[in-house]
């Protein structure tokens, strides 16, 4: 059974800065085409492993992370409305636990990342008793995330002048299965569809450190 997740170099991905759901949605579908090729034996991503993309926010939109390129103090620190991160899990790695990996589009650490060392090095308690801080989890698994996620991008256009708060990708707006046009708002909101088959599931932070290290 592999053991390690798909090494992929950051160079050969889509990326776009400050789109982070965008940027996990396409290597979601990258990840997913390689784990069901179609006659293909050699696929990257093996089906012994499950995928997910998760939403980091919470009711305020103020979630502390660690160990980001964005930042400008040297432990990384930067506080982010939401953040979309991409976790590469797999369930029968032994009897006592499951092994996961962390891709993180915008972090300093490596890429991917064990899922225990991105938890201590990115995920570092500010303040225990500020809910302001309090960082949520919205864990999605990768297929879902692909049928229902969409977005117009409209969040990222100023609303004094109709310019952008940062420039757009040049591939087209992501559309649902079903022709939405835009629904991010809904995987971003931790307080409304805690449990629910197109949004994922909300976790607090020991719950989804546990969900992805250990046997349920």
């Amino acid at each position: 059974m592999p053991t390690s997740p798909p090494q992929i170099t950051l160079s050969t991905l889509t990326y776009t800065a400050c789109y982070c759901e965008e940027n996990v949605y396409l290597l979601c579908r990258k990840l997913v085409c390689d784990k069901h090729p179609e006659n293909d034996k050699d696929s990257l991503a093996s089906s012994d492993f499950k995928i997910y993309a998760v939403f980091i926010s919470n009711k305020n939109e103020t979630i502390p992370l660690f160990r980001q390129r964005a930042s400008l103090q040297d432990n990384g620190f930067i506080i982010w409305d939401y953040h979309v991160i991409l976790v590469y899990t797999q369930p029968m790695y032994d009897k006592e636990k499951k092994k996961s990996w962390v891709y993180d589009l915008d972090t300093t650490l490596d890429f991917p990342c064990d899922f225990e060392t991105y938890a201590r090095e990115a995920l570092i308690d500010v303040n225990n008793d500020d809910e302001s801080f309090e960082r949520l989890y919205r864990v999605i698994p990768a297929e879902t995330f692909l049928e229902v996620f969409a977005s117009d991008r409209s969040h990222m256009i100023n609303s004094d002048d109709g310019t952008w708060m940062s420039p757009p990708p040049l591939y087209p707006p992501i559309l649902s299965s079903k022709g939405t046009r835009m629904n991010l708002p809904l995987f971003i909101d931790m307080m409304e569809n805690k449990d629910s088959k197109d949004y994922g599931k909300v976790f607090q932070e020991g719950e989804f450190i546990e969900y992805f290290t250990s046997k349920r």
